[in-house]
């Protein structure tokens, strides 16, 4: 088998090499209070994981992502909620990032996934964009379920987009769970 960051052999669907450079990222609360735990650290092959997963349609980096994610959320209970991609991106890439994340944490954990908060249509692009240029993505919602709710996310960056997801699920949304944090929250 390959490894799915470097394509080195490997015995699994990481080298050594590539598993060792995943690096747990610390708990962060961000604006408005949503706790967010992130399996790694956003760098080395956290990063090419994710970029596996949202440009390249590699649904089994979600599997690897998931790990990290579910060790990550020690304590949380809740329902999953995918923070779900724009429908055109989705169609442009082929997947759905928060999608199957969140799929893939309600394998590992066993907690029930609710498509609470709606994608829209379109959405700024906000990779690669400074902060103070980012647009929130304005998410639609759908009723949930009683009870906490987790959103799933692929990456947190400012917080933006976790902060905007909450605001269309509602204030049972006490906890964020992403693949990786890239350190920039703005608190």
């Amino acid at each position: 088998m390959m490894c799915l960051v470097c394509s080195r052999s490997a015995r699994g669907s990481l080298c050594d090499r590539c598993r060792d450079g995943l690096i747990p990222a610390e708990l962060r609360r961000i604006a408005g209070g949503l706790l967010v735990a992130s399996g790694f650290v956003h760098t080395g092959p956290a990063r090419v994981l994710v970029h596996r997963l949202k440009y390249q349609g590699i649904r089994r980096a979600a599997a690897l992502l998931a790990e990290g994610m579910a060790e990550a959320m020690d304590g949380m209970r809740g329902t999953l909620v995918p923070v779900r991609r724009a429908r055109l991106r989705t169609w442009k890439y082929g997947v759905d990032a928060g999608w199957e994340l969140a799929t893939a944490l309600a394998t590992l954990t066993g907690y029930g996934m609710a498509p609470v908060v709606k994608p829209p249509l379109w959405a700024p692009v906000r990779a690669g964009v400074r902060r103070e240029m980012r647009r929130p993505t304005v998410f639609g919602s759908r009723p949930a379920p009683p009870g906490p709710l987790l959103l799933v996310d692929d990456v947190l960056t400012t917080g933006t987009t976790l902060r905007s997801a909450r605001q269309a699920a509602g204030e049972s949304a006490i906890y964020g769970v992403t693949a990786t944090s890239a350190g920039r929250v703005a608190m």
